[in-house]
């Protein structure tokens, strides 16, 4: 749980460049929803989120049963 803390504080930092914290919440709070994801595919799928926030739309649409399979058909 720490390292996923300070991973969330590192990720933070580079965000604040590029998204304010309401955007960062929102990837945050979609990628939490997506179920059994390791730390690389999570970190994937926030850095790809975050810098393409209209696919963030397209997963908020999606079932959460339909998520991961999305996710891992770009991030692989």
């Amino acid at each position: 749980m720490k390292k996923v803390a300070e991973s969330l504080k590192q990720l933070q930092q580079i965000f604040n460049n590029k998204l304010d914290e309401k955007d960062i919440q929102e990837v945050l709070d979609e990628v939490a929803l997506i179920p059994n994801l390791d730390q690389q595919q999570w970190a994937k799928t926030v850095k790809w989120l975050s810098d393409d926030l209209e696919q963030l739309a397209v997963m908020r649409g999606l079932p959460i049963q339909k998520k991961k399979a999305y996710i891992l058909a770009f991030i692989s």
